[in-house]
């Protein structure tokens, strides 16, 4: 039994084994999935779009922050590893977007997906998914 708080300025001392289990993890489903969505003739349309639903959120609610976590991290395979779950999820710009242009400018004119105040959800969507293609790719060129 722990005798008190754990330091706040310490970061859990699993995180990098939990990310990195979670990445194979979202592996693993993703080829379960796809196996089954193009080879299994006994499931239905119906369950077809309930398993490729159940999927997007998986990958949209664990993969992608996960992803995110993962390019952050000093080690050079847990970055790999954080840019092969964005390409997994055709975010793949992202793992250079994000670094290299929001980290650099946000809340400017200049990072698209930084959203200027009083803009609509959808102006902002069409800004900021193409804007961050464009900004990744001119950041890295």
């Amino acid at each position: 039994m722990a005798d008190g708080n754990a330091d706040p300025d310490v970061e859990f001392p699993a995180s990098d084994t939990l990310s990195a289990g979670l990445a194979i993890a979202h592996f693993i489903v993703l080829g379960v999935v796809i196996y089954v969505l193009a080879s299994n003739p006994d499931i239905g349309p119906a369950q077809k779009v309930a398993l490729f639903i159940a999927t997007a959120l998986f990958a949209g609610q664990i993969g992608h922050p996960n992803a995110h976590a993962l390019i952050h991290r000093p080690n050079r395979n847990l970055r790999r590893l954080g840019k092969a779950l964005y390409m997994s999820i055709l975010m793949g710009h992202h793992a250079s977007a994000h670094p290299l242009v929001h980290h650099v400018h946000c809340g400017t004119s200049r990072d698209p997906v930084s959203a200027p105040k009083g803009r609509g959800f959808w102006r902002f969507f069409a800004r900021a998914w193409i804007g961050s293609y464009r900004a990744g790719y001119a950041a890295e060129a």
